[in-house]
């Protein structure tokens, strides 16, 4: 039916903030609530404006709220909700917003109210954006004394998606875990 078509189009949202971020924001502080595609472009495909003092809102985001005409919410099936308190006013998510993000919902069969409570705050990604991850390293004891210390341990970091070959590899012993 039209109704069948039409809700598998729109996406209900509940969203919220917690207390004690909302103690720390100005009431007129832009509020973006947003769906993007979990594989794809990282732009959001629908997105409203807000200010902090509309929370809590009940809305719905389809393909009328579109950024671009030829990227639309119904091109997707699997997206990402989210909703981001933006201290700086910009569209481009900040160190120091406050956030949330809810993964893998299916468009086709959403259910019928994603509830979103802003209770993150974005971190400073300067390891990450400069191309290097910083890990912590062990085993459990049950597994160490099944091997030999000199052993091989490979650490390495793969893509979602795309080749299967790592990006980075590093090679080292088990003797030197924990690292």
């Amino acid at each position: 039916t039209e109704d069948a078509v039409a809700n598998d189009q729109v996406l209900n949202l509940r969203v919220d903030i917690n207390g004690e971020l909302r103690a720390q924001a100005s009431p007129e502080t832009a509020v973006f609530v947003y769906a993007k595609a979990m594989q794809g472009p990282p732009m959001p495909l629908a997105v409203k404006r807000l200010q902090l003092k509309d929370l809590p809102v009940t809305l719905s985001l389809s393909d009328a709220d579109a950024m671009m005409p030829s990227m639309k919410l119904s091109s997707f099936d699997q997206v990402i909700v989210g909703a981001r308190v933006s201290m700086s006013g910009n569209p481009v998510a900040q160190d120091g917003d406050f956030y949330t993000e809810q993964n893998s919902i299916n468009r086709a069969s959403p259910p019928p109210q994603i509830n979103l409570i802003i209770d993150r705050v974005k971190a400073q990604q300067s390891a990450v954006s400069a191309g290097e991850l910083t890990l912590n390293i062990d085993i459990k004891d049950a597994l160490r004394a099944q091997v030999a210390p000199d052993t091989a341990v490979f650490v390495y970091a793969k893509a979602m998606t795309g080749p299967p070959m790592p990006l980075a590899v590093k090679r080292l012993q088990l003797k030197d875990l924990p690292v």
